[in-house]
């Protein structure tokens, strides 16, 4: 996730940012999406739903090696949408991104 994160924001940016991707980023994301019934009803922690989230997105990197350029094309065009990226809003933009990645790839992959 860091690698695809910042290969987006190099790419909107144009400047190296070596940012690591919060868990509650991706938690956040995953609970907006269908993806979230399939991780369980068990309460979860942050940490277990995140991880969750890397897990499919490994899952598809594996299955079909074209998905890393596409996550960085979503991820990037969210970011261009936030033109007012800053640190303050920085974990509002990654969540926005992974949320619409994860949206991406389960309607892909008939998730729902």
């Amino acid at each position: 996730m860091n690698f695809i994160y910042n290969a987006a924001v190099y790419d909107a940016l144009r400047t190296l940012q070596g940012i690591k991707v919060w868990d509650v980023c991706l938690a956040n994301a995953c609970k907006k999406t269908v993806l979230m019934k399939y991780i369980g009803k068990k309460k979860k922690k942050t940490g277990e739903i995140a991880d969750s989230v890397e897990a499919f997105i490994g899952f598809l990197y594996i299955k079909n090696k074209r998905n890393l350029g596409e996550a960085i094309e979503i991820l990037t065009d969210i970011i261009k949408k936030n033109n007012r990226f800053s640190q303050k809003k920085e974990k509002e933009i990654c969540t926005e991104a992974f949320t619409q990645l994860i949206k991406h790839f389960c309607e892909k992959h008939n998730i729902s």
